[in-house]
């Protein structure tokens, strides 16, 4: 049993300590003043941020077009600049080309052109041909070495011709094969003797059937002065030593074929008048039998061709330069 007075504490001590959870909830959920406030700033700073944020992507975007139109414009005025410097370019070695092509041209002794081939032989060539030869000519006496060979050609005491070479021709609407048969049979007026050749040549496949290949050819009207009173093999030799005085090989420069040989003649015989050969006998690669190789000249009475051993010598035979 317990007396009043111990009561009275206990119930003190009960009212003391009474609900103790319900008061840490309320303290939990309720917040100060200043509380409030450093949210309302933390969020207010935020919304600037982002703010900022978005304006300095906006400049930089801005910027960035700014700059890419900046380049743009100076991309397209050096472009522009660069076209007209070329134009100027272009204008001055048209004009440098042209000279250059005109003063070569006076270093040949005989050019033939396309137009004069057809209109003196009462042929036409293939449009096809004619297109290439075009686009070749210009090519042809820039090369290196033939500018050497044309400025030093009085030097060396060299008389050169300049022909177009084509295999085939339209000649009275018929498609005529250039072969040493066909030439024999369509110009028997510049031979010496028409039946000698036919039938010295007849059993010669290269003479049947085979045709100079489509080029601009530059050759001299006589054999190199060197080579004179030489045999086949020390002949080479010349065409070595006349290819190197040009900085180039005898790969570049080598001897004419019989056909080569009898196109260049008679061509030049009926466009200009002259007759190549007519001092010296060119000693050809096309061969005669088993042994002998062919040579060619223009004699008092027309072409002559005929045939010589390989170690044989005369002092008018010799080698042409095939460039």
């Amino acid at each position: 049993m317990f007396d009043a007075e111990d009561g009275a504490e206990a119930d003190q001590a009960e009212g003391k300590y009474a609900h103790p959870t319900s008061e840490l909830t309320d303290d939990s959920e309720s917040q100060s003043p200043d509380e409030e406030t450093d949210e309302h700033s933390i969020a207010k700073r935020k919304a600037q941020l982002k703010k900022q944020v978005k304006q300095s992507s906006k400049n930089s975007t801005q910027r960035a077009l700014e700059r890419k139109k900046r380049a743009k414009k100076r991309f397209e005025q050096r472009k522009k600049q660069r076209e007209e410097s070329e134009v100027e370019g272009e204008e001055q070695d048209g004009e440098e080309q042209f000279f250059s092509l005109e003063d070569q041209l006076t270093k040949l002794t005989h050019i033939i052109t396309v137009d004069r081939l057809e209109k003196m032989l009462g042929v036409q060539v293939i449009p096809e041909d004619r297109q290439w030869l075009e686009r070749q000519f210009t090519k042809k006496l820039h090369e290196a070495p033939i500018r050497s060979l044309l400025d030093r050609a009085e030097e060396q005491n060299l008389s050169l011709v300049m022909i177009p070479r084509v295999n085939r021709l339209i000649r009275d609407g018929q498609l005529l094969k250039i072969t040493g048969a066909n030439m024999l049979r369509t110009n028997p007026q510049f031979f010496e003797n028409v039946q000698q050749v036919a039938l010295s040549l007849r059993a010669e496949p290269h003479f049947l059937q085979e045709s100079p290949k489509i080029a601009w050819a530059i050759t001299t009207t006589e054999v190199l002065p060197s080579s004179r009173n030489t045999s086949y093999i020390q002949q080479k030799q010349s065409l070595k030593q006349h290819a190197q005085s040009h900085q180039t090989n005898e790969a570049r420069v080598r001897r004419r074929t019989l056909i080569e040989a009898l196109y260049d003649l008679i061509v030049t015989k009926v466009v200009t008048g002259t007759e190549l050969l007519s001092a010296t006998a060119d000693l050809t690669e096309s061969s005669m039998g088993r042994q002998n190789m062919v040579f060619i000249n223009f004699g008092e009475n027309g072409i002559r061709i005929s045939d010589i051993g390989r170690q044989q010598t005369h002092s008018q035979l010799g080698v042409c330069p095939n460039w």
